[in-house]
């Protein structure tokens, strides 16, 4: 193990309340980004066989949404400095100035445009911490032009301190495996109307309730593999499932993310039904330790899975306009917004706004808990 600079010996001294504060991941990037004067810096775990994320945290500037979908659709593919990082030795660094991969940049013209000048982080280093069998965790640095390149010395000091930092994150993973009781979870779960699981922030299933239990056992597009995550039959839906569960963790963190947590649509074969599973954000408090627990929830919406309430009775009970009331009646009868937009002759910005309204009307926060309340509404006659 490489001798730690000096500068860098309270640093290090920091990641010893990463996982013991609930906040204590972000201190340590936010001071891990001010000790090396960064402009942005990036942890996060991929899928090893398809480089789709898992999870992410991050510290300083976040790029634009678009900025950041134009790099996933058109660049990362054959972004060559990028997949020799994620390809190469756990705690090698690959930094972006130093050669050979100063020569490949600039053999990638698209690189200066969107890293040059829409983003201004020309420079760029990372690393691969640790690797799973199935995953792979990364940490990137980034700098602007007025920050300047990083140097030999700089990037041997980042090299030194890897191994602490690939310690401690192994040990949150373990953490989040342990940190809530999966079967009292379930006793929660169990009186929700849908099938749902909990995810922790790694995506993985620690429980579920007996509907999700049921309908795994009675449909071929949703399954939960070995490495304890959900999985979709198609590759796209799995990535666009992915980055929903990301999204969902970071809104529990009250962060930004680079993903959306639209519901994915899918279609069941063998019951001849189309199916959305979206993921929500899940936050629980202690009131005597003060802990905040930050996670997912996945859940399955489907025509049969849901109670029919009229649109009247939605519009009485909870003084909905008629727009909003048939946009909430649709909603819950498992149409996504593209399809209530059509299917009213309006927007999807208009769908998405009275959608809303009916979040904050019936006092529910996302799909899943307004689903669950109408499925738990008494059949009356308005």
């Amino acid at each position: 193990m490489d001798k730690i600079h000096q500068d860098d010996v309270e640093l290090i001294g920091s990641l010893l309340d990463a996982n013991r504060l609930p906040d204590g991941w972000q201190v340590f990037l936010d001071k891990l980004l001010e000790h090396f004067n960064l402009k942005h810096i990036n942890l996060y775990i991929l899928c090893n066989s398809t480089f789709s994320p898992r999870f992410q945290d991050y510290s300083g500037m976040k790029p634009s949404e678009q900025a950041l979908k134009e790099y996933m659709d058109r660049f990362f593919a054959i972004d060559k400095v990028h997949h020799a990082m994620l390809e190469g030795p756990e705690c090698k660094w690959v930094t972006g100035n130093f050669e050979p991969y100063q020569s490949m940049l600039n053999a990638m013209p698209w690189y200066h445009y969107w890293a040059c000048i829409k983003n201004d982080v020309p420079y760029t280093t990372g690393t691969v911490l640790f690797r799973t069998p199935e995953n792979i965790c990364a940490i990137v640095f980034q700098r602007s032009k007025a920050q300047g390149p990083y140097t030999q010395v700089e990037e041997d000091r980042f090299t030194a301190i890897s191994p602490y930092i690939a310690k401690a994150v192994r040990l949150r993973v373990k953490l989040a495996e342990k940190e809530k009781d999966g079967l009292r979870l379930k006793s929660i779960l169990n009186k929700l109307k849908l099938p749902v699981a909990t995810l922790n922030e790694f995506g993985e299933v620690i429980a579920k309730n007996s509907k999700m239990d049921e309908l795994l056992n009675n449909i071929e597009t949703i399954k939960i593999g070995k490495d304890k995550r959900i999985l979709l039959t198609k590759q796209g839906d799995n990535l666009s499932l992915q980055r929903s569960v990301v999204q969902s963790v970071s809104i529990a963190k009250n962060r930004d993310s680079d993903y959306t947590n639209d519901a994915v649509n899918i279609y069941d074969y063998k019951n001849n039904s189309k199916i959305s599973i979206g993921a929500c954000e899940l936050i629980e408090r202690d009131e005597d330790s003060g802990d905040v627990f930050v996670g997912a929830m996945i859940y399955v919406v489907a025509p049969d899975l849901i109670q029919s309430v009229s649109k009247e009775q939605l519009k009485s009970l909870f003084t909905l306009t008629e727009s909003e009331a048939h946009c909430c009646h649709l909603f819950g009868r498992n149409m996504s917004l593209k399809e209530i937009a059509v299917h009213r002759d309006t927007s999807v910005n208009t769908v998405r706004e009275q959608i809303q309204n009916c979040y904050k009307k019936t006092g529910t926060k996302n799909q899943l808990e307004l689903i669950n309340m109408i499925s738990s509404l008494p059949m009356v006659q308005v």
